[in-house]
């Protein structure tokens, strides 16, 4: 296999690879904790405890790691992007917190490419007053810059590795302050103590200004900054953070060695009056940004069904070598012919990374056509596949391809399940790292170019958008966003539609703003009602103790554990220590059958999800049979069945069950009451929302109109004008 055809169509390898995305894998009960039975409320997270609401962000390029564009990491630093800093964080300051540590303090954040030990940074800060202060750094041309006459500082922040101090300019204070490592090094986050009447401006002044700066630490160089060796008054800076409207290359520039000058710097505003959030809360989309959403994704559409036609005629081309052949089909979405031209490859050259990568995503396709439980060894054999091909990769080209792949499907499995969303992230940035690497090389052969690093960085941001990591998420759609306003308008439908949506419609966030709104308004009443419940459990379980035989006691200590508190481990220890008398308990059962299902949301292994979520849908049945047409176990198994997320395929079961109801209702076999009518109210709204597809909803919608017809009770109850819009 020639070196250059493994990589001729690698660009196409992010076509391809789309199709994964959406493949409907079986997905776990991931809902029914935050919405049981009983639809306990999820609470929220105190800001304090985060360190505050958020005042300000600022992100910075990615890759503009080389400070006035001439500096190169030594060999002695911890390498490449571990002195980018991409988003620097201003928190409000906090006062009384309730959370462990600080009751009063400041906290900041840096977020940084890669991991470090290495770094020296330092925020200098000033009030917008101007009055008193200084221009010159803390250490004489210890960072080999100075600052605007317009902007002195009055104090320093300085983090070396994970130690922190805060000082005053001219000396006359100085105090350590805690920094924390997160993210694997990724994040730093300092909190800066303020008990110390000192730093008591920091709550009366709504508005300052800082300079962040980034060099590499070295405790044998000038005030621990390590020297580049480019001039003596050149800027030992890697990064900096720079105001709206500045270049970092332009400011680190100003330097000359002829006229004995350092470069002048420029600081960044920062606010502390208002939050990000509370800034924010009126952006609406309009009716214009959803036009051009529809337009972004229409021309995405087009652009891929273009690159899969091109595929096609590429692979009726007969001269095609093998590789080049199997490339072709996988792209042109023939996985049959695509998955016989590499297991041909394979049984030439098992070792090969490319063919394991693209064998890895076929096998994955395969989880579409399957049974739910199915797909997920289906999956697992695909990465089984992935990871070897990663592992065996051997230089940029082969390591692009493989990460591209496993990174994909990835991205197209629910992360509910497998939770790769976060690995998929770092799978695309490493990606974008070949990339980068590859076009340094300028070996035109090796096929890659500048839209395949934007792709990558793009979908690294989907990723973690996935995960909930909305920190990276936000600096790699950035980083998208700003390659593409150099980049011809004709390419890149794909991530110009997602960095549309991501930062132009403001619907899903508003909608999302409120809903907290509410929670933040419920939180009290939710704990009240939590507390008392535990305060009833301590109780029962105190007369449990005393009366170990009490089946009453059994069943309301169960019902308190599993369908209020969400304490499943507990529940299930105390149904195992009493199943002699549970065996006969209709209750009992039902309660340990909704439990075994919550189960898999407890635990992390794919398998031991299935196992648990097998072995309480098999409860339920078995509880069905031995109390046949019992109104109760129907509607325990129903409410359960309809939290089942889609991708589940319950919908025709939970239709049954419902049909099943209905006819008893109907025929007076059972008498239908308001709270019964309200739960079957509660079943098809479950239904709606978690069905999207048009031949679900479709099928679904025929079905519960029926039963909302047959039942004319339902018409009365409140929820239905929510449900039926009636």
């Amino acid at each position: 296999m020639k070196k250059n055809t493994t990589v001729y169509y690698l660009h196409a390898v992010f076509l391809a690879l789309s199709c994964l995305i959406g493949i409907p894998f079986f997905l776990m009960y991931q809902d029914v904790v935050a919405r049981s039975v009983q639809s306990l409320l999820s609470l929220r997270t105190n800001p304090d405890l985060l360190g505050g609401k958020i005042a300000t962000v600022l992100y910075d390029p990615v890759g503009d790691d080389s400070g006035f564009g001439s500096i190169v990491y030594p060999s002695f630093s911890d390498g490449q992007g571990s002195l980018d800093i991409v988003r620097y964080t201003v928190y409000q300051p906090v006062r009384g917190s309730k959370g462990p540590g600080l009751r009063d303090y400041w906290q900041l954040g840096f977020t940084f490419r890669a991991a470090s030990t290495q770094r020296n940074i330092r925020v200098y800060l000033g009030t917008q007053d101007g009055h008193g202060g200084s221009v010159h750094t803390k250490t004489e041309f210890a960072e080999g810059i100075e600052f605007s006459s317009r902007f002195p500082w009055q104090y320093l922040i300085s983090i070396i590795g994970e130690k922190g101090t805060i000082e005053s300019f001219d000396g006359t204070y100085k105090q350590d302050v805690p920094v924390y490592s997160l993210l694997a090094g990724t994040e730093l986050v300092l909190r800066i103590p303020l008990a110390d009447e000192e730093l008591s401006f920091l709550y009366d002044f709504p508005d300052m200004y800082q300079y962040v700066l980034v060099g590499l630490n070295d405790i044998q160089g000038n005030g621990g900054f390590s020297g580049n060796g480019v001039s003596d008054f050149a800027p030992n800076l890697y990064d900096i953070v720079v105001p709206e409207g500045f270049l970092q290359s332009e400011l680190l520039s100003g330097w000359s060695e002829e006229d004995f000058t350092l470069a002048t710097l420029e600081p960044v505003p920062i606010r502390l009056s208002k939050s990000v959030e509370e800034d924010s809360q009126g952006v609406e989309s309009t009716d214009e940004t959803i036009a051009a959403y529809q337009t972004l994704k229409k021309n995405a559409a087009t652009e891929r069904e273009e690159k899969q036609r091109q595929s096609r005629q590429r692979y009726a081309s007969p001269s095609l070598e093998p590789f080049e052949a199997a490339v072709a089909a996988f792209n042109a979405g023939m996985y049959d012919d695509a998955e016989k031209l590499f297991d041909t490859l394979l049984s030439t050259d098992r070792r090969s990374s490319p063919a394991m990568a693209y064998k890895g995503s076929l096998v994955a396709l395969r989880a579409d056509k399957a049974p739910p439980l199915e797909a997920v060894g289906i999956v697992k054999e695909a990465y089984e596949w992935l990871d070897r091909s990663v592992k065996g990769a051997q230089g940029d080209l082969e390591l692009y391809t493989a990460l591209m792949n496993r990174a994909s499907v990835s991205l197209a499995v629910p992360d509910a399940i497998f939770g790769y969303a976060q690995q998929g992230g770092d799978d695309f940035i490493r990606a974008s790292e070949c990339v980068v690497r590859l076009l340094k090389s300028k070996d035109a052969s090796v096929g890659v170019t500048r839209e395949d690093y934007i792709g990558a960085v793009c979908n690294a941001a989907l990723c973690y958008e996935i995960s909930g990591d909305t920190v990276k998420a936000e600096t790699w759609f950035r980083e998208t966003k700003r390659m593409l306003q150099d980049t011809d308008e004709t390419l890149c439908a794909f991530e110009r539609m997602e960095t549309f949506r991501y930062f132009e419609l403001g619907e899903e966030k508003v909608e999302e703003k409120k809903s907290r709104r509410k929670e933040d308004k419920d939180t009290t009443k939710a704990d009240d009602k939590r507390n008392a419940q535990a305060t009833e459990l301590a109780s029962v379980l105190s007369l449990l103790d005393s009366n170990p035989g009490d089946l009453q006691l059994v069943e309301k200590a169960l019902r308190l554990q599993i369908m209020e508190l969400d304490a499943i481990t507990d529940g299930l220890a105390l149904a195992n220590a009493h199943k002699g008398i549970l065996v006969d308990s209709l209750y009992g059962q039902l309660f340990i059958a909704v439990a075994e299902c919550k189960m898999a949301t407890k635990v992390k292994k794919v398998v031991e999800k299935v196992d648990w979520i097998t072995q309480g849908m098999r409860r339920f049945e078995t509880i069905q049979r031995r109390w046949p047409n019992n109104e109760t176990v129907y509607i325990y198994q129903v409410l359960t069945y309809s939290y089942f997320p889609s991708d589940l395929y319950m919908y025709e079961q939970v239709l049954d069950l419902l049909d099943q109801m209905k006819s008893n209702y109907v025929h007076e076999t059972w008498m239908l009451s308001e709270d019964q009518a309200d739960l079957l109210l509660l079943v098809i709204k479950n239904l709606k929302e978690n069905y999207p597809s048009k031949t679900e909803r479709s099928i679904i919608h025929a079905a519960v109109r029926t039963v909302y017809e047959s039942l004319p009770m339902l018409a009365a109850r409140p929820m239905a004008q929510e449900v039926f819009g009636e």
